[in-house]
């Protein structure tokens, strides 16, 4: 999960108003795929979800794109 990666270096103590949005937008994304991950957990449940579960784990990818890429953002700064 997302959060197993990023959690360890977020604060609150953000000096630069971009890590503040950057921090911000990374934990928007943890919360979405915990979501998604719950609902996924539900879906693997009933055999008739498979074209759910395959969005559903596009949607998981995606989210893990961003927040790579938000978080090498927030590393460089």
């Amino acid at each position: 999960m997302l959060d197993a990666q990023v959690s360890l270096n977020i604060t609150d103590s953000s000096t630069h108003p971009l890590e503040t949005l950057v921090v911000g937008q990374l934990r928007e994304l943890i919360v979405m795929e915990r979501n998604i991950q719950r609902q996924l957990s539900i879906v693997r449940e009933s055999e008739k979800g498979s074209q759910r579960s395959a969005r559903l784990h596009a949607q998981v990818s995606n989210l893990r794109g961003r927040a790579d890429r938000l978080y090498r953002m927030m590393n460089a700064l």
